[in-house]
């Protein structure tokens, strides 16, 4: 008898058994994205990823159900505001901090991309969405590891550092023309009272890593605060 009323029930159309199955697909797939943003301590986990999603879902579905309870209208009408909605709560966990670094920007891009994954649960896509959510834990896990990986070779560095006063800047310069790093970019300003920050870009010399450049420069006994950006 299960089975028969198994095989009678539609999974693409809109009913009690599918809007169940793809809410909790999308409180599976979303919680699993928000988990790991909620582990790096990002300004979006666990519960923005899991409402977010699941508010797609619904929106997808409540078109569905509309098409298909009066037999007119585009479904995908209400879930194309989704996609453009959802810009307003990603510009939200985007800031510029004080040393002119913008953060949030990966955490933006997976609300949207996490948009999109429930739009495609809502629509039935089952089987793309288990795929998608897949690509997308490797993405934000595997490509951070990479992204280090890289730039600790890169012989580009860029960080933010205070002086407390403009005679400690000459000694950085000096300091840095001893070692061979060359300034590509400066940027200074004045932060509290003589206190100088600066935002550097240095083109190392060969074979130079980052962890040395950094320890050279915070050996060189200026720098009230350090850091790479």
């Amino acid at each position: 008898m299960i089975e028969s009323w198994i095989e009678s029930v539609n999974i693409n159309d809109i009913n009690n058994v599918t809007i169940l199955v793809r809410l909790l697909l999308a409180v599976i797939c979303g919680g699993a994205l928000g988990f790991e943003r909620m582990r790096k301590l990002r300004p979006a986990g666990l519960r923005t990823y899991m409402m977010v999603c699941l508010g797609a879902c619904i929106t997808m579905m409540t078109g569905q159900f509309v098409s298909q309870t009066l037999n007119t209208g585009d479904p995908t009408r209400m879930a194309a505001q989704v996609i453009s909605g959802i810009g307003f709560i990603g510009a939200g966990t985007i800031m510029l901090t004080g040393n002119n670094h913008i953060k949030g920007l990966t955490t933006a891009a997976g609300l949207w991309a996490n948009a999109a994954m429930g739009l495609a649960i809502g629509a039935g896509m089952y089987t793309g969405a288990l795929i998608i959510v897949t690509v997308l834990l490797m993405t934000v896990t595997l490509g951070s590891k990479f992204q280090e990986f890289f730039l600790s070779r890169n012989n580009r560095i860029r960080f933010f550092l205070l002086l407390e006063n403009e005679e400690n800047l000459k000694k950085l310069l000096g300091a840095l023309q001893q070692h061979e790093m060359k300034v590509n970019e400066f940027e200074a300003r004045t932060v509290i009272g003589s206190s100088v920050g600066l935002a550097l870009t240095l083109d190392l010399p060969e074979k130079m890593s980052h962890t040395v450049a950094m320890k050279i420069i915070d050996e060189c006994s200026v720098t009230a605060f350090l850091e790479e950006i």
